[in-house]
């Protein structure tokens, strides 16, 4: 898995997850995300941060990068 220095700490803590979902407002960035994982087992949604689809409580682990 190829990923930026800032991730791998939370690696091992995210390898615990049964389901990963993947957010970015820019689908052309969620294709560049699928190409650099192409095996992996990920929900791939092009959605605004600001109002995220997912029930409260629902997420029980999230990890935030490259917010500006």
């Amino acid at each position: 898995m190829r990923h930026g220095p800032s991730y791998a700490p939370y690696r091992p803590a995210a390898g615990q997850v049964r389901t990963y979902v993947a957010t970015d407002i820019n689908p052309a960035m969620l294709e560049f995300a699928k190409q650099q994982l192409p095996n992996e087992d990920i929900e791939w949604n092009a959605v605004d941060a600001v109002s995220l689809p997912y029930p409260d409580k629902s997420l029980t682990w999230w990890w935030c990068s490259s917010v500006v």
